[in-house]
């Protein structure tokens, strides 16, 4: 019978495997049996299944010395006899893992802090960017949703504004079918019939509005083509669940909106935001019944196009459409989806570049300290090895004890992530525009980073345990804890990295620092310490007339300022750095509207208490009645604009808005409306008493404490109208601190620093690691160098040159790595000047010489202190 060969692939694993006398004596024994059991007829696929078995199952009991038998029985022995130990072994590993990380406390802990401190940072940043800038939209087709209306020429980047009720209804019959245009109109109004009144988002809508965006209400219906001007609403799934108690039987029920009586008919869904206006409450546009309140009515509009060339034509038409456009404007088409994300994108990317950087930098520093807690216990491998520990054993030890570390860092850092996400989302949202999204913890970002820390881990611990296992047990006790020069050139190239990859952090740092000094340094043109700012809104249904309105709030001021002193409170329509609404044309004479204006309205005494600077002529005063002429204050720049600021007082200038000429009775300095990098935009002051507007705000300066204020304000609002609420409340200075421009560079500024303190700390780890390292590999150079009559000092001075060589070679790769960090920088951050790169690069390199230092130094001393004695026996 012609005999049958083994399977050439199991040798071949076993020979790979195993050591040449173990694999001689396993395939021995496993060929003779191969041939018996060929013998007595069984197939040549069942013997070499047989085979592979023995194979597979024999190489860890050989690797543990274990002894191969030749008959079926004897392995079956083998494998009872192997199979209980297996889980002895696995508690063995893990009482040893345990004796090792009490051994080197310093080392498992810094491996595990850098993990869950970049982990934490790392995937709250990213969360906040998931949501931001890579969740789509709530919408059907998100991406063909544009906003349409006009912006400056000077400013073509700006958010559309509004446009009258007319023209929107021009514009829908001049464009064919696949375009679609629809109108929302943000206020805010007071409900009522729900406990205590409060101030609520209202967005009044076209009633298609919600089928253009494709949403479908999670409870009840939309807004149906015949309601316009109906009072019904549909409320969002907050308001839903916080106000009517998340009750379905709340649909057909009404409430009450500045007196007026709506059914509510749907919920929305639970995920669903506008992102240009988070609002509680949407209702239909009222219905106006003369061509002259249509033209007064004015709304925002919200388009869906097919594509991009049909949104250019669309334009092209609604040009054509509306020749009445002022001079200085254009018609824009702003995608929806990049005015939701435009105030925070680069801001929230650079958030995500820093915190990619600084989790390169941890995984380099884990890499580095896994890599030299696996080459520093070569010894101990060859000591296991000679003792009978198999490579599985030995591989399998150190790879349990890289993932431990692994697991306690991903640990931390998901527990860290969980407690820091809500507080950088609500800050990041805030200057981005969409602070009614809620962020959670971006578990896909978790996911990755585990996975690529996990892989990591595995592969620095089994690596160096190969290379050791290839070695053999007597050159590894020779060599000792020795790191080859491969090894170390790796290493070196780690630390440089982490040395540049902090400085440009560094630098980084400094550039978004000195933007947010400069954006500060700016001025907000009015003094923000200790004024209070507290909101009210009258509802018409219980002040109907202007006269109402300006003795309300007259009786308000005159109380406060009997309760808390004379010119303690003001009253303004909207206080600076909170928006730019109620833009309007302003001329020098009537039929000429050149300019363009903010307007506001304010109280006597209103530029006092903020300390707006008075600069020609007067404020207003008590002479400044209803029934007196048209009298407003002016702003410098729109003064320069209009006639030149000394001639300006005592002129007059046409408001057509108001479609009367007023007389300009003074100048005053000017304040960003919205931002303080914004340039500056004109504003026209009518007077509160003139000109009184619902939505008021009343500011106080006083010596008393916050909470004393708020309780007298509200007090009095409450004594002369219950039904009005007092809300929003909030100082200046916190207003500044939370603009725009601000809230994002402060933001920004934390995460650098953040990052940039956690780099340096993470470089200085890794050069101290290093080091030590790198001067226990040379204890036999260093103690014939001593014996042969080297001083203490000199073996001082080179190592503190190779310390220094390693960070020298790190500055010069992070110089030309922050030339490109600095040039991105200044394209997008506030007047960052030329110069600052050179002062920002000057004072990371002290910073990076000084932990250099720290790092260096303790190693270098602990080397020259050495007896060459000591460090002979050592090697």
């Amino acid at each position: 019978m012609k005999s049958e060969s083994p399977p050439a692939l199991a040798r071949w694993l076993a020979q790979r495997c195993l050591s040449r006398s173990d694999a001689a004596r396993l395939l021995d024994a496993l060929d003779e049996e191969y041939a018996e059991l060929a013998g007595t007829g069984a197939s040549s696929a069942r013997a070499g299944r047989w085979y592979w078995s023995q194979i597979l199952r024999s190489i860890p009991p050989m690797a543990r010395r274990g002894r191969i038998t030749r008959s079926r029985e004897g392995s079956a022995a083998v494998r009872r006899k192997n199979g209980a130990p297996v889980r002895r072994g696995l508690l063995l590993d893990l009482r040893h893992l345990v004796r090792m990380l009490r051994r080197t406390p310093w080392s498992a802990g810094s491996a595990v802090l850098t993990l869950a401190l970049t982990l934490g940072l790392g995937t709250a940043i990213f969360a906040v960017v998931d949501t931001v800038l890579l969740r789509p939209l709530p919408y059907a087709d998100p991406e063909a949703l544009v906003v349409v209306g006009p912006v400056p020429t000077d400013e073509p980047e700006a958010l559309p504004r509004a446009v009258r009720l007319s023209d929107l209804e021009t514009w829908r019959d001049a464009l064919p079918s696949p375009v679609r245009l629809e109108g929302y109109e943000p206020s805010n109004e007071t409900l009522t019939g729900l406990g205590a009144a409060q101030r609520v988002s209202v967005t009044e809508v076209t009633t298609g509005f919600f089928d253009l965006l494709g949403v479908v209400p999670a409870l009840g219906r939309g807004l149906g083509p015949d309601e316009l001007g109906q009072a019904v609403v549909v409320v969002s799934h907050d308001f839903w669940r916080t106000r009517l108690a998340a009750d379905p039987g709340t649909l057909g029920e009404p409430i009450e909106l500045n007196g007026r009586r709506h059914t509510v008919v749907g919920v929305l869904p639970q995920d669903f935001f506008f992102p240009l206006n988070f609002s509680s409450v949407w209702r239909p546009l009222s219905r106006p019944v003369e061509l002259e309140d249509r033209n007064d009515l004015t709304v925002r509009v919200v388009g869906r196009t097919p594509g991009d060339a049909a949104t250019e034509s669309m334009l092209e038409r609604l040009k054509g459409e509306t020749p009445q456009l002022a001079s200085g404007l254009m018609l824009r088409a702003a995608p929806l989806s990049d005015i939701a994300t435009g105030g925070g994108r680069l801001i929230l990317g650079l958030l995500a570049g820093a915190a990619t950087l600084a989790i390169l930098v941890a995984f380099s520093n884990l890499a580095v300290l896994l890599i030299v807690r696996s080459i520093d216990r070569g010894r101990e491998l060859a000591v296991r090895s000679a003792l009978g520990a198999g490579p599985w054993e030995t591989l399998r030890q150190l790879q349990l004890e890289a993932l431990a570390l692994a697991v306690l860092g991903i640990a931390g850092g998901v527990a860290l992530a969980v407690r820091i996400t809500p507080v950088l989302s609500r800050f990041a949202l805030e200057f981005g525009g969409l602070s009614s999204q809620s962020v959670g913890v971006s578990w896909r970002a978790v996911g990755i980073v585990t996975a690529v820390a996990l892989t990591l881990a595995a592969l620095c611990a089994g690596y160096p345990a190969l290379g050791a296992l290839r070695r053999g047990a007597k050159d590894n006790l020779r060599r000792g804890t020795a790191a080859s020069p491969r090894q170390l050139s790796a290493r070196r190239v780690f630390v440089a990295s982490q040395v540049a990859v902090a400085f440009v952090l560094l630098v980084s740092l400094a550039q978004v620092g000195r933007s947010l000094l400069n954006v500060l340094d700016l001025g907000t043109g009015f003094e923000p310490a200790g004024v209070l700012k507290l909101q009210v809104s009258l509802p018409p249904s219980s002040h109907e007339g202007s006269e109402e309105v300006a003795s309300f709030y007259a009786e308000v001021q005159r109380q406060l300022d009997a309760r808390l002193g004379t010119g303690a409170s003001a009253l303004v329509s909207e206080v600076p750095l909170t928006g730019d609404g109620g833009r309007g044309p302003v001329g020098p004479r009537r039929g000429e509207a050149t300019e363009e204006a903010v307007f506001r309205s304010a109280s006597a005494g209103y530029f006092e208490l903020m300390g707006i600077p008075l600069l020609r002529g007067r404020t207003f005063d008590a002479t400044d009645l209803s029934s007196a002429p048209q009298r407003v204050v002016v702003t410098e720049s729109l003064a320069r604009r209009l006639a030149g600021s000394d001639r300006i007082v005592g002129s007059s200038i046409w408001l057509p808005r108001e479609d009367r000429v007023a007389e300009v009775v003074g100048v005053v300095g000017d304040v960003k409306h919205r931002a303080l990098e914004e340039p500056v935009t004109g504003t026209v002051y009518l007077s509160a008493e003139q000109s009184p507007s619902r939505a008021g705000v009343v500011v106080v300066r006083s010596s008393l404490p916050e909470a004393a204020v708020v309780s007298t304000v509200n007090e009095t609002v409450q004594r002369l109208d219950r039904s009005v609420p007092v809300y929003r409340v909030q100082t200046m200075a916190d207003v500044v601190a939370q603009s725009p421009g601000v809230a994002a560079r402060r933001i920004l500024t934390a995460a650098f620093g953040g990052s940039a303190l956690l780099a340096v700390l993470l470089s200085t780890i890794g050069l101290f690691g290093v080091l030590a390292h790198d001067v226990a590999n040379r204890g036999r150079e260093v103690a014939v160098r001593m014996a042969l009559g080297a001083t203490p000092q000199r073996i001082l001075a080179a190592t503190i040159r190779r310390g220094a060589r390693l960070v020298a070679i790190g500055l010069l790769l992070g110089a030309l790595g922050s030339v490109a960090a600095v040039r991105g920088l200044r394209a997008i951050l506030f007047s960052t000047q030329q110069g600052d790169w050179a002062s920002a690069s000057l004072i990371s390199a002290l910073i990076l010489a000084v932990a250099g230092i720290a790092a260096i130094l303790p190693v270098a001393l602990r080397a020259a202190r050495r007896e060459p004695s000591t460090a002979l026996r050592g090697s």
